[in-house]
């Protein structure tokens, strides 16, 4: 994205984003639940070859037809809201579509088979394709086309990793699955897809086309630019924590629900910190992080960056959200998260026109905010366990709110004096934030090597 910026006008790039939007949201609709099963079941029955070799089989058809589905649905998308590529253009977008669903497809089917070296190298690949085209092609405003294709070759040669993986598993010899273990994969299936679908919209970049149609092209453009920023952020708080689900559904599958919810607390502990880090640096380096990856043009965007940043404090309940999708099989997750599409759009129908672009913001950062209070009580509730300090709350919401405040307050400020109130506000958060036992959360890291293992049933 910081290299297109460069290489298209803003026009040019605006389109580039929409059209990356309609990717992602004609594979949401298309996939059926087909990631969320497979991260599941494949984890659930892991420890029987047999079953994941059956229910993979049938998986894998699923997964192949709605990538083309999904392909299907992103030129339907593109035609009906006016982005016009001509016949080329049409064809790249389909190919790119379809390889990005069979990667996406993938990535879950090794997610759930605990095989995270295939994911990175299959990351990495990807963006060495991309980087090198990207570099060395003529790209520009009128060759969007070439672009999606090279979107494509990309998501085409991550998707040849980990295929000797699912060859493997499929190949064993399959077990039965009873007709009730079909139908509930198939109620988790349908229900998480609506929650996949839903929680794009409101956790991701729901709010798109909306910006497009009041500010057109350039608008979305600049909006691209801190939620790219912002996407980075969300990538780096769940870095760490991310990989624990397949051991989280593990623990549940074999019916150690305590030691899931300990897990889950202690992970809510370590995202609460790595959030607000995360949110504080996007804060209080907002210009400086902008000009540097899209360029002087972008640099001054009306503190869009510091208001979405707060919505990263929202990914500090993914954890406790886990356990809910797999203790209610996502009713729960499907049900309130239709609250929260409402909330969104309802905002963002007032806000974006009023205010523009910190609307649009606004509007996103509060719906999520507001959708993870809630699944933190429900979970709390649910999983009867408290699931955080409220302390460490508070402690969090004074720095998040100080940092805002500061930055609009005295934007006069240089990158030197702000570089070192962040280390300053970055230390006291690591020293303030403590679980139960009045320990560091941070020592979480360096001390307790089994936090992710699970322990065996007594």
């Amino acid at each position: 994205m910081a290299i297109l910026v460069r290489r298209l006008t803003t026009a040019g790039f605006g389109q580039f984003a929409y059209a990356q939007w309609l990717v992602d949201i004609s594979i949401l609709s298309c996939s059926f639940g087909a990631p969320a099963a497979v991260s599941r079941y494949a984890a659930e029955f892991g420890r029987e070859a047999g079953l994941v070799s059956a229910f993979l089989r049938r998986w894998v058809t699923w997964a192949i037809f709605a990538s083309l589905a999904a392909a299907v649905a992103s030129i339907v998308g593109a035609s009906a809201s006016g982005l016009h590529l001509g016949l080329t253009g049409y064809a790249c977008l389909f190919v790119w579509t379809a390889t990005q669903g069979l990667w996406v497809m993938q990535t879950a089917a090794l997610t759930g088979s605990q095989r995270f070296n295939a994911i990175t190298l299959a990351s990495v690949i990807f963006a060495g394709t991309v980087l090198t085209g990207l570099l060395v092609l003529p790209l520009a405003d009128e060759r969007l086309p070439l672009l999606f294709a090279l979107m494509a070759a990309g998501a085409a040669a991550a998707t040849s990793v980990g295929v000797g993986t699912m060859i493997r598993r499929t190949t064993e010899r399959p077990a039965t699955l009873r007709q009730s273990q079909w139908r509930s994969i198939r109620i988790y299936a349908m229900n998480m897809w609506l929650t996949a679908l839903l929680t794009s919209l409101v956790w991701s970049r729901g709010e798109y086309p909306l910006i497009r149609s009041v500010l057109g092209d350039e608008g979305l453009a600049r909006y691209a630019a801190p939620v790219t920023l912002f996407a980075g952020g969300v990538q780096l708080v769940m870095l760490g924590t991310a990989g624990v689900a397949p051991y989280l559904t593990d623990l549940w599958g074999r019916g150690d629900q305590a030691c899931a919810v300990a897990l889950a607390r202690r992970i809510m502990s370590l995202q609460l910190l790595f959030c607000c880090l995360v949110t504080l640096t996007l804060t209080l380096l907002d210009g400086e992080l902008l000009g540097l990856a899209f360029g002087a043009d972008y640099r001054d965007n009306g503190h869009v960056l510091p208001i979405l940043s707060l919505g990263l404090l929202a990914f500090s309940v993914s954890a406790p959200n886990h356990l809910l999708q797999l203790a209610t099989d996502a009713r729960f997750n499907r049900n309130f998260i239709v609250i929260g599409v409402f909330l969104l759009f309802a905002l963002a129908l007032v806000l974006i026109p009023a205010i523009g672009l910190p609307g649009a913001a606004l509007a996103r950062s509060t719906t999520m905010l507001t959708v993870a209070v809630t699944t933190g009580i429900f979970a709390a509730r649910h999983l009867e366990s408290r699931l955080g300090s409220a302390r460490n709350v508070i402690v969090v919401i004074a720095a998040v709110l100080g940092a805002i405040a500061f930055v609009t307050l005295r934007p006069d400020f240089g990158l030197f004096p702000r570089t070192l109130l962040l280390t300053g506000m970055a230390l006291l958060l690591v020293l303030s934030l403590r679980d139960d036992n009045r320990n560091l959360i941070i020592l979480f890291l360096v001390r307790e090597r089994n936090i992710v293992e699970p322990r065996t049933p007594m």
